[in-house]
């Protein structure tokens, strides 16, 4: 491994990279980072319960991502601003 490049991480993915299920509305998620033959970064997010499942845990390292609540729109209907 010479010089890596951490950077280059990208920012967290909104796909369970095993089953694909939405991780917009888990708050905590693990992820791992694998190293690949070129000595390039390969980020992976997965769900709590894919995590539990997997077998192959050959990764550089991990962590748990947090991500924050989804915030409400706060935009207004049509029909409730001819209402108000």
């Amino acid at each position: 491994m010479a010089d890596l490049d951490f950077t280059a991480i990208p920012a967290p993915s909104r796909k369970c990279m095993v089953c694909g299920c939405d991780l917009a509305l888990v708050l905590k998620h693990p992820s791992l980072l694998r190293i690949n033959e070129r000595d390039q970064t390969d980020r992976r997010d997965v769900c709590p319960d894919c995590w539990e499942k997997m077998s192959d845990r050959q990764f550089f390292s991990f962590w748990l991502t947090q991500r924050e609540a989804p915030k409400p729109d706060p935009r207004v209907a049509r029909e409730q601003q001819k209402a108000t």
